[in-house]
């Protein structure tokens, strides 16, 4: 076999081995990603309460304060209704604080 002819080959050989992957990623469905908006909300607990109370009412300071946040970040009108939105896990820190996440998906329609 020729020196040209190998060279040939070989070229052949390797845009082939590009070409398949390509072909095969054009091949799978797209899928739609849906835009997720995340909003954070930080709570302290009270001066005057300790323990287990203290630590509720920071923790519901920082949900009212993540969905007021959510609400500006949405545009949302005063009064209007939120729906359809998830909680992410609390972060309690040492100093008795809580930070909380909200987060929204549209609707799909």
């Amino acid at each position: 076999m020729s020196r040209a002819r190998q060279t040939l080959l070989l070229a052949a050989l390797f845009i082939g081995a590009w070409i398949a992957p390509i072909a095969e990623a054009a091949a799978l469905p797209v899928q739609r990603v849906t835009p997720v908006v995340r909003a954070q909300g930080w709570g302290r607990p009270p001066a005057k309460y300790a323990g287990a109370r203290a630590k509720l009412m920071a923790r519901r300071a920082a949900e009212v304060v993540a969905l007021h946040n959510l609400a500006a970040r949405l545009d949302l009108p005063p009064g209007g209704v939120l729906r359809g939105f998830t909680w992410r896990p609390p972060t309690y820190h040492a100093d008795g604080s809580v930070t909380i996440i909200v987060e929204w998906r549209p609707p799909r329609g």
